[in-house]
């Protein structure tokens, strides 16, 4: 459902409402469809990773961890390197 929303449309709280009802794979699955088509939105990428990196992590997913930060790192550099800390502490 979510590929059919012009996101650049909505307002930052409409997107994290919409993301707060996803699950997991939905939410990963929203994420990474975001940076990938709405680099430009002014949300908190990391802050909405960090709410799913957990559970990817103990349910052993660490490729999708790895895919969204590789993605990240392309589209963001300069945020990847202030981030850093934050994105790999975990892995």
């Amino acid at each position: 459902m979510f590929k059919t929303i012009n996101w650049n449309e909505k307002n930052v709280d409409d997107i994290y409402d919409y993301y707060s009802g996803l699950n997991g794979d939905e939410s990963l699955q929203f994420l990474n469809y975001l940076l990938e088509h709405y680099p430009e939105l002014n949300i908190e990428w990391i802050d909405m990773f960090e709410e799913i990196k957990t559970v990817l992590f103990e349910e052993g997913r660490t490729d999708d961890i790895l895919d969204f930060v590789n993605s990240y790192r392309r589209v963001f550099p300069n945020r990847y390197e202030t981030e850093y800390e934050f994105i790999e502490r975990d892995q």
